[in-house]
C-alpha cells in the first residue's frame, strides 16, 4: 500500500549529528591549591547509553589500567519518538523548488511532517566540580529552547529551525556504600528536538510558456449558428523561482567529535 519506491533522507540522523555538535566543544579546567591550572580537558561525547560507561568505569575503580574510557565524558542517546500535533500542516501542502542540476525541472514534495524526538543526555564524572564545570556550560543556552537552523532535506534544500528544548536534570550521586566502590556522578538531562519528517520527491518538468486566448463569439442572423473566432492571443514566459537555501549547518563526517556509526 505504502508503494512509493525507495527514499531515505536521513532526516533523524543529521539531527542527532547536529545535536550532538551542540555539545562537542565542552572543557574542564582543574587547579592546585595556589589556583594555578593544572589540567585543561575537553570533554569526550558519544553516542550511546550510559550503562556501557559505567560498567567499564566501574570495573576499573582507580582508572589506573590502559583503558578505552575516561571520566568526564558525555553521551547520548534516542529513547522516544511523538508526533507534535500543534505544528502539524495541511497534508496537501507542497513544497516545490527548482532542480539545482536541471532547471528545466522542478522538484516537488508534499508537507513535512512534524515528530518531536526525544533525546537524553548523560554527564558522567569522578568529582561533583568535573561535572558542575559541565553543567553550567550548557544551562544558560536552554530557556528552555536553543534553535538550530538544520538541513533536514538535502534533496529539496530547505533549511527548517529545529528547536531543542531542555525538559529536566537529574542527578545521581553514587558515594555511599562499601569503600572499594568507586563514586560516580551522573547528571541527565531530557531534551527534545522538534524535527520533521519528510515523504518522497518527485519530479516533473517547468512550465515556461502560459498562453491565454480572448474569444469571439458571433451569431449568424440567418442561421443562428453561433462562430467562435479568435481575437487576441497573449503568451507569457514564466521563469523558475531559484531561491534555493544552500546554506545548512554542515555535517562532515571529519568535523563529527563522536563516534556515531560503531553505536
Amino acid at each position: 500500500m505504502l508503494n512509493h519506491g525507495h527514499f531515505y533522507h536521513a532526516t533523524v540522523r543529521n539531527s542527532i549529528i547536529c545535536f550532538g555538535k551542540l555539545f562537542n566543544q565542552m572543557y574542564i579546567k582543574r587547579d592546585d591549591s595556589s589556583n594555578v591550572e593544572t589540567q585543561f580537558i575537553k570533554v569526550p561525547i558519544t553516542y550511546g547509553p550510559k550503562e556501557k560507561w559505567l560498567v567499564r568505569s566501574e570495573t576499573d575503580p582507580n582508572l589506573d589500567k590502559p583503558v578505552e574510557i575516561v571520566l568526564p565524558r558525555m553521551s547520548f542517546e534516542i529513547n522516544d519518538f511523538q508526533f507534535d500535533t500543534q505544528r502539524k500542516l495541511n497534508s496537501l501542502t507542497e513544497l516545490i523548488v527548482e532542480n539545482p542540476q536541471d532547471r528545466t525541472k522542478q522538484r516537488k514534495q508534499f508537507a513535512p511532517i512534524p515528530y518531536n524526538l526525544g533525546i537524553t543526555l548523560y554527564i558522567i564524572s569522578k568529582t561533583q566540580e568535573d561535572a558542575l564545570q559541565i553543567l553550567e556550560q550548557v544551562l544558560p543556552f536552554f530557556t528552555p529552547a536553543y534553535n538550530l537552523t538544520v538541513n533536514l532535506n538535502p534533496d529539496m534544500g530547505y533549511s527548517f529551525d529545529v528547536p531543542t528544548i531542555l525538559n529536566s536534570v537529574s542527578l545521581n550521586d553514587e558515594y555511599d556504600g562499601q569503600f572499594e566502590i568507586k563514586r560516580t556522578v551522573l547528571y541527565t538531562l531530557q531534551f527534545t528536538m522538534k524535527t520533521q519528517m519528510f515523504g518522497p520527491v518527485q519530479e516533473s518538468a517547468v512550465i515556461r510558456t502560459s498562453i491565454a486566448k480572448i474569444k469571439e463569439e458571433t451569431v449568424v442572423p440567418t442561421t443562428g449558428e453561433t462562430v467562435v473566432k479568435n481575437v487576441q492571443t497573449y503568451t507569457a514566459q514564466v521563469s523558475p523561482s531559484t531561491t534555493i537555501n544552500t546554506t545548512p549547518i554542515p555535517l562532515t563526517t571529519d568535523e563529527w567529535d563522536f563516534d556515531f556509526d560503531d553505536a
